[in-house]
């Protein structure tokens, strides 16, 4: 999914005025002090038609150009502000009023890098100036440099405790580095000194938004749309509220109109796809991310999309998805030079880095929490890199199991990097590929020597300096490596381990002993439930007579999403009575659920992982069908590892044959689940002291390759 930024969009300065201008004649320096008057006074259209008039008579003048520079930035006419301004540089170099004004020009024509080189050349000749700080610290901002960004706007603050716009863009910068209760606290700082300014109210709104409180923030952002209808990043980060609590209908429609709006607004393009991505618009959403890059051809989240988008296609090429891959990497071909690995050749332990945006209670943070369990801490140390704001107490348990716990959401590329270079790392694991929290970018730096992806993601990231994708027989066969960019590295059996459910669910008899039919059932995100796998279904149930489907999913609590999926199966011929639809429960309850459920359907070819393991843990098998790619293949890994290999389709026939033949045989079914949860628990997908061996296994036989392919350097 594209990564919806922190839309922080910072407020504007004051323009600048000068206490004297050059000496000149009399009647000019009249004619300059009357159009500042006139500007002072709001009178800007009289105020304007001076100042075109003076430096048309004037044409030598910086101070002319200059007034005309600040008239043109009071009524937003950015461009022509800038060529003013940059005229009046040209005449008198290193004039600091020039200069602020440029880079506030600057700022709002989107071209930060000019913005920061003016600022900089402000503060250079006036440190201390207040609105010189401010704008540079606007520019920091929005290049990412979220450090150096607070640093200077504090820097403003001790001079100008009181200037509104400074406390402001200080909360955006604290947002962004994710102290979000010491920005809020800023924040508000500013609200009373300026209740007039819409930026102020979308930074609070951020600030509320990632502490969890996304009623105060959808409030925040009214507000500020109250006060600036038009603006563009109040809508746009009702979006974000909106698609975090999988309202996406209401998301799309904002979206739709401010694209209508602002049809060259590349945020507006990618919360669109995110919400076409929740409502299972795949076609679309790609589309949405290609408008993106039609916009910003370089933009890396719209890339990642694409990619990711691919993988998931129905109508998939393994080659096309490879190039796909292969353009992303080749976007940040400008970093390659730089190599930073710097590995402990004298430490007595495997240094290995893990680096994603889910230690927490995510899939990602189910299936690692095994191997942080049991791994050997005399022979290994775990790294973490977090790229999320977003923390439970699983993350607490990553973070009391690692010899270091990093959050580097919002840190630039390069920084990443630099940070995993000093921590001498052997080897570094990806655990996001093309999702939501990627930090492929820094990867192409090579900041360990040897570099994996593994778990989060689900084909080749196309990175060349991503080294092996951990695997297993299942999903990479032997005849399907040409599909990667990486070398492939695998377990014997499973690359998955799942954790046990902190919580006391029973498994209680199969539902068909109770009621004489056959109840199937998916407990998926509703976006993976396509037309064709919709369709396949239909015939699932077509074929056996009586049989249910129990569909228990987000968006299934909203009864436009009832709708819509009983429309769907009505179209091909199932009625409403045969389909049971819930909306979503807690962990423990949802567990409960699959007790409600004899058979387990699969969908394609994004298949389940966390539901899958789930369903079996509960006693439900889950019939799967074996996929043209790595992540239409998870699933028939899950079943073959706990010994269903039979639970395992070939092809579309096959998926109904099997289910009808299944469905059929209740007593089967009755005592396969009766002893299926101690069978899934003394398998590969559960046994996580053995996980623990096989990865630190293959972990060794990787750096000692290294290490033979460098003479023996390292370690």
């Amino acid at each position: 999914m594209l990564r919806s930024s922190v839309h922080d969009h910072t407020v504007s300065t004051v323009p600048t005025r000068e206490p004297r201008y050059e000496k000149k004649g009399l009647k000019a320096h009249r004619q300059l002090a009357e159009v500042q008057a006139l500007q002072e006074a709001g009178q800007l259209d009289e105020a304007l038609k001076k100042a075109r008039s003076f430096v048309a008579k004037n044409k030598k003048e910086p101070a002319g150009w200059r007034n005309l520079g600040r008239v043109l930035i009071d009524t937003r006419q950015w461009a022509e502000a800038k060529r003013a301004l940059d005229r009046a540089n040209a005449l008198a170099p290193d004039n600091p009023s020039t200069l602020i004004n440029l880079s506030l020009a600057s700022y709002h024509l989107d071209q930060f890098e000019a913005a920061r080189s003016f600022g900089q050349q402000a503060t250079a000749i006036e440190p201390e100036n207040p609105l010189a700080l401010n704008n540079l610290g606007m520019a920091l901002i929005k290049l990412d440099d979220f450090d150096n960004a607070a640093l200077v706007l504090r820097r403003a603050l001790s001079v100008r405790p009181d200037l509104a716009p400074a406390l402001s863009n200080y909360g955006a910068a604290l947002n962004r580095l994710g102290q979000f209760s010491e920005a809020l606290d800023v924040l508000m700082a500013a609200l009373k000194l300026n209740k007039s300014d819409p930026y102020t109210f979308v930074n609070i709104g951020n600030s509320l938004r990632f502490l969890g409180r996304d009623s105060n923030a959808i409030d925040m952002y009214n507000q500020a749309l109250a006060l600036d209808p038009g603006m563009k990043e109040g809508s746009v980060n009702i979006c974000n509220v909106y698609n975090k609590n999988n309202l996406f209908d209401a998301s799309f429609t904002i979206s739709s109109e401010l694209i209508e709006r602002e049809p060259k607004y590349v945020k507006a393009h990618s919360v669109m796809a995110d919400s076409l991505i929740g409502l299972g618009r795949i076609d679309d959403a790609k589309a949405a991310a290609e408008s993106v890059i039609a916009i910003e051809p370089a933009s890396i989240t719209a890339q990642a999309l694409l990619v990711s988008l691919a993988a998931r296609a129905d109508d998939y090429d393994a080659a096309d998805y490879l190039r796909a891959a292969r353009r992303f990497s080749d976007l940040h071909d400008i970093y390659r030079p730089d190599v930073l690995a710097n590995p402990a050749d004298d430490a007595a332990k495997l240094r290995i880095g893990f680096i994603g945006g889910d230690f927490r209670r995510h899939p990602v943070g189910y299936f690692l929490k095994q191997l942080f369990t049991e791994y050997d801490r005399e022979r290994f140390a775990f790294f973490i890199y977090h790229n999320a704001v977003e923390y439970d107490d699983l993350s607490d348990f990553f973070v009391e199991n690692s010899a270091a716990f990093r959050n580097i959401n919002n840190k630039l590329d390069r920084k990443v990097a630099q940070e995993i270079a000093d921590d001498r790392l052997h080897i570094l694991i990806d655990l996001a590929g093309y999702t939501k929290y990627t930090r492929l970018s820094a990867l192409v730096h090579k900041p360990a020597p040897v570099q994996m992806t593994w778990l989060g993601y689900y084909a080749s990231t196309g990175v060349s300096e991503v080294d092996y994708i951990l695997a297993d027989p299942y999903v990479v066969p032997d005849d399907c490596e040409a599909e990667f960019s990486e070398a492939v590295l695998r377990f014997p059996d499973s690359y998955l381990c799942f954790s046990e459910p902190d919580c006391d669910v029973p498994v209680r008899p199969a539902p068909v002993s109770e009621n004489g039919m056959v109840t199937f059932g998916s407990f998926n995100n509703l976006n993976k439930v396509t037309d064709n796998v919709l369709a396949l279904w239909a015939r699932v149930l077509k074929a056996t007579p009586g049989s249910r489907l129990m569909l228990k999913t987000m968006l299934l609590n909203r009864q436009d999403h009832r709708e819509r999926i009983t429309q769907r199966f009505a179209a091909e011929g199932i009625d409403l009575d045969r389909l049971i639809l819930e909306g979503p429960s807690p962990r423990e309850a949802l567990l409960d659920a699959y007790n409600k459920v004899d058979i387990a359907l699969d969908p394609f070819p994004y298949g389940g992982g966390t539901t899958s393991a789930e369903a079996l843990w509960m006693g439900v098998p889950v019939l799967t069908k074996r996929g043209d790619r790595f992540l239409a293949r998870m699933g028939g890994s899950i079943v073959s590892n706990v010994g269903l290999g039979d639970w395992v389709a070939e092809d579309d026939d096959d998926y109904v044959a099997k289910a009808a033949a299944f469905a059929t045989d209740a007593a089967g079914l009755i005592d396969l689940k009766r002893g299926l949860r101690q069978r899934v628990l003394a398998s590969p997908l559960f046994d996580g002291r053995n996980f623990a061996r096989k990865f630190e296994t293959l972990m060794t036989s990787a750096w000692d390759a290294y290490r033979a392919r460098n003479d023996g350097e390292g370690r």
